[in-house]
């Protein structure tokens, strides 16, 4: 059955959000916005998850993620910002799913058969070694790495919210993936 975001669980959620909001204004800004859709977000959330339990978490980590950039984002138009929201929660539904489900292809990424490397390609990759590569990089090219592969949204939207240019967006994403090739031994992979 679907419930409403429990108001314990609501409050927590809202007043962890909060502690990421610097000014007055900003967190009143935030917490109507919270209270407007936290309803609207929960059912989006139950509709692709069908569980409580995960749409709240989805609810958590979406209300969380906007939270840390809304100092970027809070001048957005309602629409914008409704949008915003819906694709924010997706990709908070889609990384619970596929973590619930160990389904080691992210739906972000929607892999065919052809288009996956052989399996001894595989052999040849450290994860442990790409993972420290990534966490070696300066914050704002781990920001747009994020932002592109973990919540799948376009340099446009990038460059909104990190206020940059999208063309800088592309430079952050190519200079990314040049240093972690080159942290990594990447010259093997060419």
């Amino acid at each position: 059955m679907l419930s409403n975001i429990s108001n314990s669980g609501g409050n927590q959620m809202l007043a962890v959000c909060m502690t990421l909001i610097d000014n007055d204004k900003d967190q009143t800004s935030f917490e109507d916005f919270y209270y407007r859709n936290r309803q609207i977000a929960y059912a989006f959330a139950y509709k692709i998850l069908n569980n409580s339990a995960l749409a709240e978490e989805a609810c958590a980590n979406a209300f969380f993620s906007i939270a840390k950039c809304f100092k970027k984002i809070h001048n957005y138009s309602l629409h914008d910002m409704d949008a915003y929201l819906i694709r924010t929660i997706r990709n908070a539904c889609y990384a619970i799913y596929n973590k619930e489900n160990q389904n080691p292809t992210s739906s972000i990424f929607d892999l065919k058969v052809e288009d996956e490397p052989s399996e001894d390609f595989y052999d040849d990759i450290d994860l442990d070694l790409l993972i420290d590569a990534v966490r070696k990089l300066d914050d704002k090219l781990k920001s747009v790495i994020a932002y592109k592969v973990y919540y799948d949204l376009t340099a446009d939207e990038i460059a909104q919210i990190m206020g940059i240019s999208k063309r800088t967006v592309f430079n952050y994403l190519n200079k990314a993936k040049r240093q972690i090739l080159d942290l990594i031994g990447g010259d093997r992979f060419e």
